[in-house]
């Protein structure tokens, strides 16, 4: 019994020792394990991010390529967001490899490698902004991108190897322990290393399969990125192809505009250049003098419309155009512009007829700019009246707006054609055979003018041949801004007829002496005969310099000078002459006569000391009154 309870006693004893070996040996192969499948993620981690690199560098290259042969800077932000996801998994990378100074090394060189290869992309960059493909192209396909391309490529498959022979070598040391381990844990315990064994080829199982998984991912973004660059390509292929013809377009309405500004400019100046070899042939009547006045006088004003146009459309598209609204009888306008407008109407032999409907009080309105919308649309609907019709202007009101409709039975507007009446240069006829003329700005300037009242304006017709319909509505009281600034403010609009005829011929500027200074002669000459004619002691200079030494030394009562002139400009001889003294002219009166027409012209001319501001083309009755003004002689 003592024998049995010995072997029991040594057989538990030796039972015991082996389950305590055979623990030790299971939990240095369960260590062994362990640290294997931690080199194993950590090597998995180091080649994941070593290709997450090249995928980012190829995304970059592609992304320069595109940039180099569309110039789309969208490309230029797809690639520095490439560049920025590099950074970051270099640095990561850099952490995942600080336990091996050979990958450090390897790591290091790729940086400098990548820092090259992106200066080249920016050189590459910056030479296709500056001199364009060809000189970028060459430079991106030069054998220096490719060595850096080579060196780059052969530094990642470096660190990928290194990573894995790193795992390979580990597995070999300790394979001989770990078989062992497995040998004596079989001969001591067949179950359990049956187990062992068992969750080992499942663990390596499931390892291959998440491998094979990430692998099968891999394959699938890429052939995303493929696709998903495909697209955009062609997206960008049909955005230039788009654009393209949105500038062949543009180019051609621009050489349109610039036709028809050419002819709309060459009839009127033809017919002045024709007159006046008539006139200069010295054998004209007084009846063909007249009439060779009376055109050129025609003709000059439809240029200086025409240039007024331009302005106009060009300040409004600038966003310099500003209105100044007043309470105003709108009825007293629209008769103004009535009445200019009926010699017109008549000498075509078309009926004008005017309504006015009671309204219930003011309107706040800038008086110059509805004046302005009112005459063209009323020019508009006599020019395209046949002889023997009819236009009707209605003011009236329609709720808390004021309605002004001009009704003609003229030749009428398609109705296609109906939505783009008002858009900038658009006439209905662009062939060389039209009947009327025009730049097609008339309608366009009054949509801008009246949205700046806060209304609208409309068009109607019921097609080619049964007249047309324009009608414009604005608040009664103007604009919501405007309102409350204009209270108490009136103006009243004066009639077109100028007071030129009573004024002409009373030698209002008897005894003044002026000095015109333009260095244009033809433009002085006619100033002076025309001042001279009204009794004024006239004097020219064609320069500021011998206008100043005229003016020094005859001491002129009002000094009429031109802005743009050679040398030294009409600024800088008014500052000259603010700055004589008392005795030498310092206060001699001033008035700028220019074609520099812009509002910012005006304050400039008044802020170096000039007391007015006249726009060339100016009328003569206009120029005598201003010159009587400046001098307080009484009109």
């Amino acid at each position: 019994m003592a024998r049995h309870e010995r072997r029991l006693l040594v057989t538990l004893t030796i039972a015991v020792v082996v389950l305590v070996l055979n623990g030790l040996w299971a939990s240095a192969a369960l260590r062994t394990l362990i640290d294997d499948n931690a080199r194993y993620s950590h090597t998995r981690q180091v080649i994941a991010q070593i290709e997450g690199l090249r995928s980012t560098i190829a995304e970059a290259t592609a992304a320069v390529r595109a940039y180099l042969f569309t110039g789309d800077g969208a490309y230029l932000t797809s690639y520095r967001a490439a560049v920025d996801r590099f950074h970051q998994g270099s640095a990561r990378l850099q952490q995942l490899t600080v336990d091996n100074p050979a990958q450090e090394r390897r790591l290091a060189l790729l940086n400098q490698a990548i820092g090259v290869r992106l200066a080249l992309c920016a050189e590459v960059i910056e030479t296709r902004q500056r001199q364009g493909l060809d000189a970028a192209r060459g430079l991106f396909m030069s054998r220096r991108n490719d060595a850096v391309v080579a060196q780059a490529g052969s530094l990642l498959v470096a660190l990928e190897q290194e990573e894995e022979l790193r795992l390979l070598e580990a597995r070999t040391s300790r394979s001989d322990a770990a078989e062992r381990t497995a040998k004596l844990a079989y001969l001591l315990v067949n179950l359990l290393a049956a187990g062992f064994l068992a969750a080992v080829w499942f663990q390596a199982r499931a390892a291959a399969a998440e491998r094979s998984r990430h692998e099968l991912e891999l394959v699938d973004q890429r052939e995303w990125h493929a696709t998903a660059l495909q697209r955009e390509r062609e997206q960008l292929l049909e955005r230039e192809r788009h654009s393209r013809h949105t500038a062949e377009s543009a180019n051609r309405a621009k050489d349109s505009y610039l036709a028809n500004i050419s002819h709309q400019l060459r009839t009127p100046l033809g017919v002045i250049l024709g007159w006046a070899g008539i006139l200069r042939a010295a054998n004209a009547d007084a009846r063909t003098v007249g009439h060779a006045a009376d055109v050129v006088e025609r003709n000059a004003r439809i240029l200086a419309k025409l240039v007024d146009d331009m302005l106009d459309i060009s300040r409004i598209v600038s966003g310099k155009v500003q209105i100044e609204p007043v309470e105003i009888d709108p009825g007293v306008v629209v008769t103004a512009v009535v009445e200019a407008l009926r010699p017109a109407a008549e000498e075509k032999d078309v009926g004008l007829d005017l309504l006015l409907e009671p309204l219930p009080g003011p309107v706040v309105a800038d008086p110059q700019r509805l004046q302005q919308v009112v005459w063209n649309l009323l020019s508009n609907a006599i020019k395209f009246s046949c002889e023997g019709g009819q236009v009707k202007v209605t003011l009236g009101v329609a709720g808390d707006r004021l309605r002004i409709e001009v009704c003609d039975d003229g030749c009428g507007i398609a109705p296609e054609r109906l939505p783009y009446v008002f858009e900038r240069f658009w006439q209905a006829d662009t062939s060389s055979t039209r009947r009327h003329g025009g730049l097609g700005l008339g309608l366009a300037i009054v949509r801008h003018l009246v949205e700046m009242h806060g209304g609208r304006v409309t068009a109607a017709s019921a097609g080619e041949g049964h007249g047309s319909t324009f009608a414009i509505e604005i608040p009664v009281r103007g604009p919501k801004e405007a309102a409350a600034a204009a209270a108490g403010r009136t103006a009243v609009a004066a009639a077109a007829a100028p007071p030129g005829p009573a004024l002409v011929g009373r030698r209002v500027l008897h005894g003044a002496r002026i000095l015109v200074v333009d260095d244009e002669q033809d433009a002085a000459e006619w100033v002076a005969e025309l001042l001279g004619a009204e009794g004024a002691e006239v004097r020219t200079a064609d320069s500021a310099a011998a206008g100043l030494a005229e003016l020094r030394r005859w001491r002129p009562d009002l000094l009429i000078a031109d802005v743009g002139m050679p040398g030294e400009d009409g600024y800088g001889l008014m500052r000259r002459v603010r700055a004589l003294g008392p005795e030498e002219g310092r206060q001699t009166i001033a008035l700028a006569l220019t074609a520099h027409a812009r509002p910012e012209d005006r304050m400039r001319v008044l802020s170096v000391g000039y007391q007015m501001h006249a726009a060339k083309p100016i009328d003569p009755i206009e120029l005598l009154i201003v010159s009587a003004s400046l001098l307080n002689r009484p009109l």
